[in-house]
């Protein structure tokens, strides 16, 4: 195999995986699948011949891990849409709190509305979960033994950014569990410290793309650049808007991927650049500089909130990393995972009925947390640099745009890990 040959082939596919990805959101069970085309250089045969290449190839180990993340999705194809069934198109009759036909995520959707039928939407949801449970642990058990099958020893041989991510997992949960517990317990509580609704007004009237570019103040690092379509979430509270930059971030990342390198070292399969640059873009508006001018003698109230928001994400995007690890084991793992974690972090009395479900469990997570953790540790260094208000540096938003163009980042640095940790850890004591 000319390993450019496949990179280029390897690139269309993505391209088309992407789009698939985003119409399955939107519970499009009839999305054109992305893989028949290049189904040669997407399988076992495909794989080991890769692995063959000179371990001093440079191009060896991106391809590798590109064909193992898209040779995973087409080899799982039916058991991704049995998911996406369960959790987008199928409907629950339910009598209350409302009477109607409801997705799992539109339940999800309710729930997460916090109205005052919040409570009976959470019940809503246990009882339409168990299924769609059963469907996610079959889908991760298939996960770990297609990996068995091109010859890994675990998944994480080449999808994991870094070695002991679990490891680092739990000792987030450890450091964070006292300034996690100050908050009042419970499903609906944890919600509105989650979704920081103790922050003072002063957000903008609207959710939408344009305004969050103001809001970060990205226009000149993401201007000519063409970025892909950007879900917004749904306005629930001022978390949201942080979300919302966070995935303005990851189109920064993706739309900026270096041109000149192949596309496998340029993009990540499992997104890594794109988590660095959504840490980096939700932080912009919690400066103190920027709290002032738009929340004025108000700005520490709201500095506080989005800490106890930042704080309880850390500890969800770290669960993550710990129950993803516990469902390549197998099911009775994951269920073990959830009914020690899951209540720790969600400040919860009892485990959840369907481990699995809630939170979603994501391939991605742990690049989720190492780029939670190298972007603490970037900010840092814009600050030092460019001063306090650095996302409005013009100096800063050329550095920005000028390293993600130039640079991209596949793995992640022990040491680099540890230090975003500490920087992150030192940032949520000052303000909690």
């Amino acid at each position: 195999m000319q390993p450019l040959e496949v990179s280029r082939r390897l690139e269309r596919v993505a391209r088309r995986w992407r789009e698939y990805q985003r119409l399955l959101a939107m519970g499009r069970l009839d999305a054109p699948e992305p893989f028949e085309a290049e189904r040669p250089v997407l399988g076992r045969s495909a794989f080991l011949a890769l692995s063959e290449l000179p371990a001093s190839d440079p191009l060896r180990r991106p391809l590798l891990r590109w064909c193992h993340r898209l040779a995973e999705q087409r080899i799982d194809r039916r058991a991704v849409l049995r998911v996406v069934e369960l959790a987008r198109v199928r409907r629950h009759e339910l009598r209350e709190p409302e009477e109607g036909a409801f997705t799992w995520a539109e339940l999800r959707r309710r729930w997460l509305r916090l109205g005052p039928d919040a409570a009976g939407w959470r019940r809503a949801l246990e009882r339409c979960s168990p299924e769609l449970s059963e469907a996610v642990g079959n889908l991760w058990e298939r996960r770990r033994e297609i990996s068995r099958r091109l010859g890994l020893a675990h998944p994480d041989d080449l999808e994991a950014p870094a070695p002991e991510l679990p490891r680092r997992a739990l000792e987030w949960l450890e450091r964070t569990d006292d300034a996690a517990a100050a908050g009042e317990p419970g499903g609906e509580p944890y919600l509105r410290q989650a979704l920081g609704l103790a922050a003072p007004d002063g957000w903008p009237a609207r959710l939408e793309l344009r305004g969050l570019i103001e809001l970060g103040a990205l226009e000149p690092v993401v201007q000519g650049l063409g970025l892909p379509p950007v879900a917004l979430p749904a306005p629930l509270g001022p978390a949201s808007f942080l979300l919302g930059l966070a995935r303005l971030g990851r189109a920064f990342a993706l739309a900026a991927a270096p041109p000149r390198q192949p596309f496998v070292v340029a993009q990540d399969p499992y997104s890594l650049s794109e988590h660095v640059q959504a840490t980096v873009c939700a932080a912009a508006p919690t400066t103190p500089p920027a709290l002032r001018q738009r929340f004025g003698a108000r700005w520490e109230d709201t500095r506080r909130a989005l800490a106890v928001v930042v704080l309880h994400h850390s500890r969800r995007v770290a669960l993550g990393v710990l129950l993803r690890a516990a469902a390549l084991e197998g099911r009775a793992a994951l269920r073990e995972a959830c009914e020690q974690h899951v209540p720790r972090v969600f400040l919860l009395d009892r485990p959840p009925a369907a481990p699995g479900v809630v939170p979603v469990l994501r391939t991605t997570a742990p690049a989720r947390f190492a780029g939670l953790l190298l972007g603490a540790a970037t900010v840092e260094v814009l600050r030092e640099e460019h001063d306090e208000d650095w996302h409005r540096n013009p100096r800063a938003q050329e550095q920005r745009r000028f390293e993600a163009l130039e640079r991209a980042a596949p793995e992640a640095a022990p040491e680099a890990l540890d230090r975003g940790a500490e920087v992150l850890w030192r940032e949520l004591l000052a303000v909690l």
